[in-house]
């Protein structure tokens, strides 16, 4: 099961899904809710793209997505 899931073809499909459903989210709501995960999803897209390890496209979407956070929505 674990080597399905780190098929790289059924990952760009996984982060694909996500940058569409969390920008659906954002466009359908007032406030920024979800445009740091709209960013992180984007950048692990490119590494799955790019062949990078399942570790990394998650690691990638968690810092890309603490990242802009911190840029949108300051402490």
């Amino acid at each position: 099961m674990v080597a399905f899931l780190q098929s790289v073809d059924l990952m760009i499909w996984i982060w694909l899904g996500a940058v569409v459903a969390f920008g659906v989210l954002e466009a359908a709501t007032a406030a920024l809710v979800s445009i740091w995960f709209v960013g992180g999803a984007a950048v692990a897209l490119l590494a799955s793209f790019l062949g990078a390890a399942l570790w990394l496209q998650i690691a990638l979407f968690l810092a890309v997505s603490v990242g802009i956070l911190a840029a949108v929505r300051p402490l």
